[in-house]
């Protein structure tokens, strides 16, 4: 599935994963995902513009990992999704994980210690954000 980042989002990753040591642009785009399943998205974020780089789902969870990532999008929606409102959530939580850590980032003082140590802090106080539905049985 492709979808069209923000100029915002493909900014932040391609100037931010070289410095904390990123093996690629993949590895800070996964990582902005998972944020964004393990906060939530508040339901009044809205993606920016669709105008930085075409991306598609596997190049950003890998093929191993899109069934995980389709399982938890249900689930935060609390129903299955059809594949139109899959791409729409995908896009949305991805857009919102890139904003979270360009907050983490810049309040880290763009120190690649600071953001990781940040990030790990964060990890390890992840509670279901607000508006989480639970998952409805198959």
């Amino acid at each position: 599935m492709k979808f069209d980042t923000s100029t915002e989002a493909h900014e932040f990753i391609e100037n931010v994963f070289p410095r904390v040591g990123a093996r690629n642009q993949a590895v800070l785009g996964r990582a902005a995902l998972y944020l964004a399943l393990g906060e939530g998205v508040p339901p009044e974020f809205k993606p920016k513009d669709a105008k930085g780089v075409t991306l598609n789902d596997e190049q950003v969870v890998g093929d191993e990992l899109r069934d995980l990532v389709r399982a938890a999008l249900n689930c935060r929606a609390g129903q299955t999704l059809d594949e139109g409102a899959y791409r729409q959530e995908f896009r949305r939580h991805f857009e919102y994980g890139c904003y979270r850590m360009h907050q983490i980032w810049t309040g880290s003082g763009n120190d690649q210690a600071r953001f990781v140590s940040a990030l790990l802090k964060l990890a390890g106080d992840l509670q279901p954000g607000p508006g989480t539905k639970p998952p409805v049985p198959p």
